[in-house]
C-alpha cells in the first residue's frame, strides 16, 4: 500500500504522460486564453465600478450625518397662533412653534369660528407695532396696553430675527415687533419710544 505522498507523486506523473499524449487544438487553446482575458477584463471593469459605488454611498453618509447635522432627525415645526382674553387684556395671543401637526390643527378647532375670524382680522390689520417687552424664565411676553399680550416661547424666540443677541435685550423694555399678513412674527427690534396708554 502507497503513503498519500506516493500515490499524490503518481497522479502528477500520470497526468504529465496523458497531457504529453493529448495536446490540446491550437484553436482551442486560444479561444479558451482569449475568452478569459475578456471575461478578467470585464470583472476588472465592474470591480472598479462597484469600488466607485461604494465610496460614493460612503461619502454620501458621510456627509449627510456630519456635514449637515440635525437635518437628517429634524422634524417639521408648525407654527401655532392660540387666541383667548382675559380680565386684563382685550386680546391674548400665544405664539409657538409645534412638532405635532395634530396639536396645532386641534387647538385651532377648539378656538370658536367666529372669536377666530375677528382674532385674525385683527391680527392682519398691522404689520409694525410697539410693545412692552418683558422676559420670563421659559417665554418672552410683549404687550401693548391693555389691547393685547403676545407670549412667544423660548422655540420660536429662537427663530425670529432679533436685531441683537436675546441676552442684550434689557428684562422690560420698548420694542417694536413685525408680523406678516398671517399674524405670524418675524422680527423684533428696540423701539425709539414707548407707548402713551389711556388709563383706566
Amino acid at each position: 500500500m502507497s503513503t498519500p505522498e506516493q500515490f499524490d507523486a503518481d497522479l502528477r506523473q500520470q497526468f504529465q504522460q496523458d497531457k504529453a499524449m493529448h495536446l490540446m487544438p491550437e484553436a482551442l487553446r486560444r479561444d479558451i486564453l482569449h475568452k478569459a482575458s475578456r471575461k478578467a477584463r470585464t470583472s476588472t471593469v465592474v470591480t472598479w465600478r462597484n469600488i466607485q459605488l461604494a465610496l460614493c454611498c460612503t461619502l454620501l453618509v458621510v456627509f449627510s450625518t456630519v456635514l449637515l447635522p440635525g437635518r437628517q432627525t429634524a422634524l417639521p415645526q408648525y407654527y401655532q397662533i392660540t387666541y383667548s382674553s382675559n380680565s386684563q387684556y382685550r386680546e391674548v395671543q400665544q405664539h409657538s412653534v409645534t412638532q405635532d401637526a395634530q396639536m396645532a390643527v386641534s387647538q385651532l378647532q377648539q378656538i370658536g369660528q367666529r372669536e377666530y375670524m375677528t382674532s385674525a382680522q385683527r391680527t392682519m390689520a398691522f404689520h409694525q407695532q410697539i410693545g412692552l417687552l418683558r422676559q420670563q424664565q421659559q417665554q418672552w411676553e410683549i404687550s401693548v396696553c391693555d389691547e393685547l399680550l403676545l407670549t412667544i416661547d423660548k422655540a420660536l424666540l429662537a427663530q425670529l430675527h432679533l436685531s441683537q443677541q436675546p441676552e442684550q435685550f434689557a428684562a422690560q423694555q420698548w420694542v417694536e415687533f413685525i408680523s406678516d399678513q398671517q399674524g405670524q412674527l418675524i422680527a423684533i427690534r428696540p423701539a425709539t419710544g414707548g407707548l402713551q396708554c389711556p388709563k383706566a
